[in-house]
């Protein structure tokens, strides 16, 4: 479960694998049962209790097999199925619906990751992707464009059946003008796959994004910390990366107003070299608290749960940097007492901390 979540956070606070509410992932943690991501949650939500639906196998595998929907129109197709989805015979007390692309999870292995990486879209949505694809990489299985739902499950299930026999169970299929799948047994050669492609298949499409993989640098390193996996944000808003760029040392002020503290930490955390953990280890034993903000090289990362709390984030300290720079040397910040409160510190053991 853990690296099923894991897995799917970092891929979700990934702008450059995955936008707004797209993506999903699944893990088999029986063979007759499955947990996938569910309809209209994003998967940088998805948490220890929440933001996935354990269905049923069999009653999936068995609706590919459905021979009589292949006679219906493609919409009541489709609503014909997502009846079946979200019937109790699918689905294991689930508050939520699962998402639309359950079939395809369903016929994969244990886990899987379904990511939509600007890289990969930009060439699957080329008039020549099936080559360029092809010659990216060879053992892919390339799915003509369907919609998601049945339709991609079927095109897919076809394309594997047409595939020459894999040397290894890791599966990996390009979707034209839709995206990536990643499928097998382990949690990290699905992400390391996932990554390699996105990587190589940049330079084809002539786009720098690797900004957003230090950001999955960041995350990675918070999360091995210790707790719940976290996700990274890259900061983009100009007036506060003007700010940092002329008075960097604002960032590691103390709040001047409590909605700073509650958001974004006592202070942020700046990391010259992310191959050297010592500093955010040193935040953490110092505070009892990962970092929320990280300076790395004049780039700004938020930290946090999800995107949402991200982006909450970035106002507030947005709001933070241009009242400390108007302020200057005058700047009046909270006194410890009302720091060690509302952040939950005991006053003494803060105040050795500063």
């Amino acid at each position: 479960m853990h690296n099923f979540l894991r897995m799917s956070k970092a891929a979700g606070g990934r702008f450059d694998l995955v936008q707004a509410g797209g993506g999903n992932s699944s893990f088999k943690p029986t063979p007759s049962t499955m947990l996938i991501k569910a309809s209209g949650t994003s998967l940088s939500d998805m948490t220890t209790g929440s933001g996935y639906v354990e269905v049923f196998l069999p009653p999936l595998l068995e609706l590919l097999e459905d021979q009589t929907l292949a006679q219906l129109e493609r919409r009541e197709r489709d609503q014909k199925v997502a009846q079946r989805l979200g019937a109790a015979m699918t689905t294991v007390d689930a508050p939520a619906r699962p998402s639309i692309e359950t079939l395809m999870h369903a016929m994969l292995g244990t886990y899987v990751l379904h990511t939509h990486p600007i890289a990969v879209t930009t060439v699957a949505c080329h008039p020549s992707w099936r080559n360029i694809l092809a010659s990216s990489w060879p053992e892919a299985m390339l799915v003509p464009y369907c919609t998601p739902g049945l339709d991609l499950a079927l095109a897919m299930r076809q394309a594997r059946e047409a595939a020459a026999p894999k040397a290894h169970s890791t599966e990996v299929f390009f979707l034209q003008n839709h995206g990536l799948i990643v499928a097998g047994e382990k949690v990290e050669e699905l992400q390391k796959i996932t990554d390699r492609i996105s990587f190589q298949l940049e330079a084809v499409a002539g786009l720098d994004l690797s900004l957003y993989r230090l950001a999955g640098r960041v995350a990675e390193s918070i999360t091995n910390l210790g707790g719940e996996p976290v996700i990274c944000q890259v900061c983009r808003d100009k007036e506060i990366l003007d700010i940092v760029a002329r008075r960097p040392e604002l960032l590691i002020k103390r709040p001047i107003f409590p909605d700073q503290l509650v958001y974004n930490g006592i202070c942020a955390t700046e990391v010259p070299d992310l191959d050297d953990t010592a500093p955010l280890q040193d935040y953490t034993e110092r505070f009892g608290k990962t970092p929320c903000v990280v300076l790395h090289v004049g780039h700004v990362f938020l930290i946090a749960p999800n995107i949402r709390k991200c982006q909450d984030m970035e106002s507030v300290l947005k709001a933070h940097l241009m009242a400390l720079e108007s302020l200057g040397p005058e700047a009046q910040c909270l006194c410890d007492e009302e720091l060690a409160y509302l952040g939950d510190y005991e006053l003494e053991k803060y105040r050795k901390k500063l």
